[in-house]
């Protein structure tokens, strides 16, 4: 596969399957590293539309929405209760 962008790593869409060029994609190392097994999937909630979005990256989630990620987890993981932003969070 080839791309012109610096500083992208090959990502595989479904993790339970190979790596082959339908499977893959190109993505930053920053997001790909929310794409672990390991982290689990959340709703936000928007207080102000009631919009839910499921995600599972809280880095990606954060920067879409200009919410520092730490403050993300630290509300995911009860260590504070509320934050200045439009958002509730929650664990699925």
């Amino acid at each position: 596969m080839k791309n012109g962008e610096k500083n992208l790593t090959i990502e595989r869409i479904n993790n339970n399957k190979n790596y082959y060029k339908q499977n893959c994609k190109f993505t930053h190392k920053f997001y790909q590293n929310g794409n672990t097994r390991k982290t689990k999937p959340f709703i936000a909630t928007n207080l102000i539309t009631r919009e839910k979005i499921k995600e599972k990256n809280q880095r990606k989630f954060a920067r879409e929405n200009n919410i520092d990620h730490r403050a993300v987890q630290r509300l995911l993981n009860g260590k504070i209760k509320k934050l200045k932003v439009e958002w509730e969070f929650e664990y699925i």
